[in-house]
């Protein structure tokens, strides 16, 4: 419960500090068969380890996020991967299928947390990339995600 403490806490940091890592910008796939979950807004907890605390308090980050940038942000837990081999893909399907940040602006931001696999990533769309640069992405891989 610690670490998944120090995650969602990490979730915050990012957020509020709008330091976003990324995945390449996601592209037409073939994710459209998939069965994928739907969204909840902006904490999607599928997995339901997410206390009702720390749900509101990430839920008024990403609100105010969206209000005070235009930037939609929104938090998933999966229990499990499949039937992706990534997080990355898992949360590629996800971007795409549910138009985070909408099609036209592309600014939307997706953080997955996937609890089996103990695995994270975020996709964003194409443009946050000057926001999310490489740099950003493995600094705040290598402090907060991989420790966590």
């Amino acid at each position: 419960m610690r670490m998944i403490r120090r995650g969602l806490a990490v979730i915050l940091e990012i957020g509020l500090l709008l330091l976003f890592s990324f995945v390449e910008h996601p592209q037409a796939g073939p994710y459209e068969k998939l069965s994928l979950p739907e969204p909840l807004g902006y904490v999607s907890d599928h997995a339901a380890i997410i206390d009702p605390d720390w749900k509101a308090r990430i839920r008024s980050v990403c609100q105010d996020l969206e209000r005070k940038t235009g930037v939609e942000m929104i938090v998933v837990t999966v229990p499990s991967l499949n039937p992706f081999k990534t997080p990355d893909e898992y949360a590629t399907a996800l971007y795409q299928r549910w138009g985070i940040g909408t099609a036209q602006d592309e600014h939307g931001i997706l953080v997955l947390l996937s609890v089996h696999e103990r695995q994270a990533a975020v996709t964003v769309g194409r443009r946050m990339l000057p926001v999310a640069t490489g740099e950003a992405v493995r600094k705040i891989g290598a402090e907060y995600l991989d420790p966590a």
